[in-house]
């Protein structure tokens, strides 16, 4: 089996963005994958382009999660970014595939005390191997 990638992107300026991010988690995207076999390998990566929401003033923080299936699903991934103008955020994550068919990867972030715009672009890629 060869291997093939899932891209969800939005785009600057797109109809969601930019966003300005809070407490409470905040579902941007996912990707869905099927017909996935045991043993295969998958890498999930996320980028998002934010600014600081409170430049000169204070840093502007960002929280990044990749979750299965959602908001509310198994925390898979998570990472933390400051800034003090912008920045670019990444995170990834990788798993073997056991008897799932199918899997739906989410990115979500928060921001204490809304220090954090999404002015984009919000990737999150999915790639599966043999």
């Amino acid at each position: 089996m060869s291997s093939y990638t899932v891209i969800s992107e939005a785009r600057p300026d797109s109809h969601s963005l930019p966003m300005k991010v809070g407490e409470a988690e905040l579902p941007l995207t996912t990707v869905l994958l099927t017909n996935l076999l045991p043993g295969q390998r998958v890498s999930v990566e996320a980028s998002i382009v934010w600014h600081n929401a409170v430049p000169n003033m204070d840093i502007g923080e960002l929280e990044l999660f990749i979750r299965d299936t959602g908001i509310h699903g198994q925390l898979l991934a998570s990472g933390q970014e400051s800034c003090y103008l912008s920045g670019e955020a990444e995170l990834d994550f990788e798993e073997t595939i056991g008897s799932d068919t199918a899997r739906v990867y989410a990115l979500t972030v928060r921001s204490s005390d809304e220090r954090a715009i999404i002015v984009g672009p919000v990737v999150l890629k999915a790639t599966v191997r043999a």
